[in-house]
């Protein structure tokens, strides 16, 4: 019963900046064995009074499911080590990752795992545009002043230069961490490439949340894209239509 109070009260002071990260690990980490303590006890509370007949099954029933409850996340975790690679920096360009201010450029490990998640993760790519650099600048600071991240960092295209850049602080989901991500746009061809680095700051493990998060962004692009193309052509058939 005391996990969840516990797991609740680490939520809470992260998400409102009461403690640092070590301090909230901890708490966390507290309520996830205690957790697995009533886990533990209520499965063999349980197993006791079967053999033996004696009262209590209830009071031992609700132990494990609040534990579970409260262990969940935990399992959660553990399934996310499994399932996504081992990389706390994940990069669309392998060869030159866009440069995040906290991050020495000259930090050759950093870089390499940068490298080392990209060739892990083979489908992720930079996103051609055929649109000009200053619609896809204008376009993206949109999509990021809709979403819960703060511009640290804002490079604007124009005055002759071909590439633009956009440096955000983000917060992770639950707990409300902060990574970095940069956005860049390259002059490519006739239109504009699209790099994107998502940083997580702490550990060694982001749990895929970098990948899901360049993943989102893309895919809020070519959602908007579409939407602002789709929008002429419901105007020109409902004057068709009238016509």
């Amino acid at each position: 019963m005391f996990a969840i109070p516990i797991l609740v009260i680490g939520v809470v002071a992260s998400r409102f900046d009461y403690f640092d990260e070590l301090e909230t690990f901890a708490i966390l980490g507290a309520g996830f064995l205690c957790a697995f303590v009533a886990v533990a006890f209520a499965a063999l509370a349980m197993i006791d009074i079967w053999n033996n007949g004696d009262r209590g099954f209830g009071r031992a029933l609700a132990g494990l499911f609040f534990g579970l409850v409260g262990f969940a996340p935990a399992v959660a975790l553990g399934a996310a080590v499994l399932i996504f690679p081992q990389v706390t920096d994940v990069s669309s360009d392998i060869i030159e990752p866009p440069i995040v201010s906290l991050v020495d450029p000259g930090d050759e490990e950093r870089i390499s795992r940068a490298v080392a998640g990209g060739a892990i993760i083979d489908d992720l790519y930079g996103l051609p545009l055929e649109l000009p650099i200053d619609q896809v600048y204008a376009l993206i600071l949109q999509l990021i002043e809709s979403r819960d991240w703060t511009i640290v960092r804002n490079e604007r295209p124009g005055n002759g230069r071909s590439i633009a850049a956009l440096e955000v602080e983000t917060r992770t989901p639950v707990l409300r961490l902060r990574d970095r991500a940069v956005i860049r746009m390259t002059h490519f061809q006739q239109g504009t490439l699209i790099d994107m680095r998502s940083v997580t700051l702490r550990g060694r493990h982001d749990f895929g949340a970098n990948l899901r998060r360049v993943n989102s962004l893309f895919d809020d692009i070519i959602e908007a894209l579409n939407a602002a193309q789709a929008e002429p052509e419901a105007e020109s058939g409902d004057a068709e239509s009238q016509g």
